[in-house]
């Protein structure tokens, strides 16, 4: 699924998400500079999570090393580095066995 995001009527950024039997994966999340800082990604990585959640299954990403916003944004929702490419950190985050309040638990490999 790839989708514009928008906020009201106007276009802030773009959504790109592959979904299988066993995780989704976040594949793009971009919001323009001037939205950002506004909780417009955490917002959708939080939707993404509880879909996740629902479905039983990991949520995974890669981002890019250098992207420190993003590698703070990523971590304190309670995802993982699972995995190092020689540019990007593989991420992910799955869900906690408790109830709906419980938590995440990260995995590594």
């Amino acid at each position: 699924a790839h989708s514009i995001v928008v906020d009201g009527d106007r276009a802030v950024g773009r959504i790109w998400i592959d979904r299988t039997p066993d995780e989704i994966r976040l594949l793009d999340l971009a919001i323009r500079d001037r939205d950002r800082g506004r909780g417009i990604g955490t917002r959708l990585l939080r939707e993404l999570q509880d879909e996740a959640r629902r479905a039983g299954v990991p949520l995974r990403h890669s981002v890019v090393k250098a992207n420190v916003d993003a590698l703070r944004l990523y971590r304190r929702l309670g995802f993982a580095v699972v995995g190092d490419l020689p540019t990007h950190h593989a991420m992910e985050w799955v869900a906690s066995q408790g109830g709906p309040d419980a938590g995440v638990e990260n995995t590594a490999s």
